[in-house]
């Protein structure tokens, strides 16, 4: 799959809440490393602040953003609550 132009998302590493800037509108999953969805967040074009779930432990963690364009990307966050 094609990479999403321009998605950025900060501070990384976060202590849980994070800032999406998508290029285009999508939707975000929130995978741990076993692989099992966590969180789904739709997002909008611009910027976007999300609330990481609090069950979380800190650690690393994936968000798979899709845009509404069919663009894809994998976001490595680190989570250090």
């Amino acid at each position: 799959l094609e990479l999403a132009e321009g998605v950025e998302l900060y501070p990384n590493p976060t202590q849980g809440i994070v800032h999406l800037k998508p290029a285009h509108a999508g939707i975000l999953a929130l995978y741990n490393l076993q692989g099992q969805k966590l969180a789904q967040y739709p997002i909008e074009k611009g910027i976007q602040t999300l609330q990481l779930p609090n069950i979380l432990a800190a650690g690393i963690y994936y968000g798979r953003f899709v845009g509404v364009n069919g663009t894809s990307e994998s976001i490595k966050i680190n989570y250090e609550p």
